[in-house]
């Protein structure tokens, strides 16, 4: 998560503004990789603010798709990573909203 937020701060592509962690341990990492980057304990929190138009969604493969969704009902362009259940989910959610939602979908080896 923290190499993706690093190349995001560094590109011409946008800004890099605020991020959600409710892990106070996982939390702590983002003020000193990422200055000025205001940080909330909640994604609700984070998902009220005002100034955003996009997000890039990190959590487990069903949070991901819950939260983007939010996002997206909220008239946010949304980025997640997930499994192929919940990036269709988001897709089609992005549809319905007619905003552009984006998903790297991972599969992972069957482990034995």
């Amino acid at each position: 998560m923290w190499d993706h937020l690093a190349v995001l701060a560094t590109s011409d592509l946008g800004e890099v503004m605020a991020g959600s962690e409710p892990d106070p341990v996982l939390r702590q990492h983002l003020p000193p990789r990422h200055g000025g980057v205001r940080t909330h304990e909640t994604h609700g929190a984070l998902l009220e603010r005002a100034d955003l138009d996009g997000v890039r969604v990190f959590a487990d493969n069903p949070g991901s798709a819950e939260l983007g969704i939010r996002a997206l009902r909220r008239g946010l362009r949304v980025m997640v990573t997930a499994d192929l259940a919940s990036a269709e989910a988001l897709l089609a959610a992005g549809c319905d909203a007619g905003l552009p939602a984006g998903a790297s979908v991972r599969k992972r080896p069957s482990r034995r």
